[in-house]
């Protein structure tokens, strides 16, 4: 009976730590690139300090959800967001194929959103919301 006992203390302290069905956490909210929902997308979180993973995930019609497996952690993250769109060019497909070309897909988002972002989240157990503006230029 004592095993039985600590056996279901032991699983309940591992849920508890843990948590169910995910990492603890979930953000949901809305992205708009120069005032128009971002067509597609993606979403980085990347924590701040030595704690945590990255989370990310896609971005479609303007909104994203990052839950369960791709939920973060409670914590601060530094939020990158991109979005492919065409050029307008026609490129070479690929350095063997001469000949065959293929749209060039450039980034929407200027980099001050993205490589050198400066916005942030803080996540916190449970549901968050948390939408974004960022712009072309």
């Amino acid at each position: 009976m004592r095993i039985c006992i600590a056996s279901v203390v032991v699983c309940t302290f591992a849920l508890a730590v843990c948590g169910c069905g995910g990492r603890g956490a979930e953000i949901t909210g809305r992205v708009t690139l120069d005032d128009q929902p971002v067509e597609r997308g993606s979403i980085l979180l990347i924590p701040v300090g030595a704690e945590g993973q990255p989370a990310g995930g896609a971005i479609e019609n303007g909104d994203y959800r990052l839950a369960g497996s791709q939920g973060p952690l409670p914590g601060s993250y530094r939020v990158e967001i991109r979005s492919p769109r065409k050029s307008g060019k026609m490129v070479q497909k690929s350095p063997g194929q001469l000949g065959e070309l293929t749209e060039e897909w450039t980034e929407a988002v200027a980099p001050r959103f993205n490589l050198a972002t400066k916005l942030t989240v803080e996540i916190t157990p449970g549901m968050n919301v948390a939408n974004f503006a960022v712009f072309s230029e």
